[in-house]
C-alpha cells in the first residue's frame, strides 16, 4: 500500500494534510532586538506560605525577546488562597 493512502487511512485526510504540509522555518531574519517580546505565564499548581502570612499558588510569566530569544523580564505574582 502506498505510504500517504496508508496515512490516510491511520490518521485521516485532515490530519494527514496537516501532518504532509510543508512547515516553513520561523526566521527573525530583518528584525532588531526588542521589535517583537513573546510573554508566557505558568501557575505552579502548589501551596505556598507567602512572608506576610497568607498562603498561594505563585505564578510566574517570562518575556523573552523574538530576535536574541533572551529573556528580558519574568515577574512573579501570587493567587491568594485563604487557609
Amino acid at each position: 500500500m502506498d505510504p500517504i493512502a496508508r496515512l490516510v487511512a491511520e490518521v485521516g485526510e485532515e490530519r494527514a494534510a496537516a501532518l504532509l504540509t510543508l512547515r516553513l522555518p520561523q526566521t527573525a531574519e530583518g528584525m532588531a532586538a526588542m521589535d517583537m517580546v513573546d510573554g508566557d505565564g505558568r501557575e505552579f499548581k502548589m501551596l505556598v506560605r507567602w512572608p506576610d502570612d497568607t498562603a498561594g499558588c505563585p505564578w510566574v510569566v517570562a518575556f523573552a525577546d523574538r530576535r536574541t530569544r533572551k529573556t528580558v523580564g519574568w515577574p512573579w505574582a501570587s493567587r491568594k488562597t485563604p487557609m
